[in-house]
């Protein structure tokens, strides 16, 4: 068994963990590039997720690509939404993550992103075939739109919507100013420094409350070792594969630095790799070899990224 595989993501190995669509991803998170305390900065800002019905939100999780933002605001959905059950609320977990169109204008991406949230909306029979025909005449005018949505939607509801990750600044400063009661807008973006710039107009478009930012960094020396250790130990008790040591993991993140997308591609490719070759009986990944070295590890980097296959 490959340890670096992630239950209902065995064909997608550096998809990000998505617990509000698989439950059992929740104990698949890792500590590491500070993703653990963003996501407990982002459960304290919230408080009682009920109070999304009364102000809404916007939260933009930022850092450079494949290091965890899908995951980290995945996360955070996850926490809202099982926040509102507990509270008897409904929530609807909208992820269009996924839905990435850069190559058309932000005016058509975010029509693009409303006709999704209507569908979604549509689907669960939240409002009366009024409101929707409404909604749907109000698309030219987004304001407009997410206004009556949000005075339309149940009293008990909150509709949370993953968005597409986000490379132009504008873009974010336009959802921040359709951020409104029962809706809680989760944004991410790879440019660190334009998000920074633009902060303060970011804060200046949020009709209500304090928008939130996450910014999750590169993995620290020590991460690649917390990162393997956790994932070696969930399957412990059956274990078919060669380890990988905290000195080889070290090595690793201190010269290759990656981040934690391109360590979960990686592993996952390397450990493929030799069961692959063990299951068809190749002398280099015998049963007899219970370590993964460091030459293995950039043996395969070389390779792969000399195909195309690595991020």
């Amino acid at each position: 068994m490959n340890p670096y595989v992630i239950p209902g993501m065995e064909h997608r190995p550096n998809g990000p963990l998505c617990p509000f669509e698989h439950d059992d991803h929740k104990k698949y998170y890792v500590p590491v590039d500070h993703s653990e305390t963003r996501y407990f900065e982002f459960t304290e800002a919230i408080g009682d997720s009920s109070r999304l019905i009364e102000d809404g939100r916007l939260v933009v999780a930022y850092g450079r690509e494949t290091c965890g933002k899908t995951a980290l605001l995945n996360r955070c959905a996850k926490f809202v939404s099982d926040d509102l059950a507990l509270r008897e609320k409904r929530c609807a977990v909208i992820g269009l993550s996924d839905e990435s169109s850069a190559n058309i204008a932000i005016a058509d991406r975010k029509k693009y992103v409303f006709r999704f949230v209507l569908d979604a909306i549509r689907r669960r029979e939240w409002l009366e075939a009024s409101d929707l025909r409404e909604l749907q005449e109000r698309q030219d005018d987004l304001v407009l739109a997410y206004r009556y949505l949000s005075e339309s939607l149940p009293s008990d509801a909150v509709v949370v919507v993953l968005l597409p990750s986000i490379e132009l600044t504008q873009e974010l400063i336009d959802y921040a100013a359709l951020v409104r009661p029962k809706l809680l807008l989760l944004a991410e973006s790879s440019y660190v420094d334009e998000v920074e710039r633009c902060w303060p107009a970011v804060q200046a478009a949020v009709p209500r409350v304090e928008p939130i930012r996450l910014m999750v960094d590169r993995l620290r020396v020590e991460d690649g070792w917390v990162f393997a250790k956790a994932r070696q130990k969930l399957d412990a008790k059956d274990r078919d594969y060669p380890i990988v040591t905290e000195e080889t993991m070290r090595l690793v993140t201190d010269r290759m630095k990656p981040s934690i997308g391109q360590l979960q591609r990686l592993l996952h490719g390397v450990y493929r790799e030799i069961l692959d070759q063990r299951a068809a009986g190749h002398a280099l990944a015998s049963p007899e070899m219970d370590e993964v070295s460091y030459e293995h590890i950039t043996d395969f980097f070389f390779r792969a990224s000399g195909q195309g296959l690595m991020p």
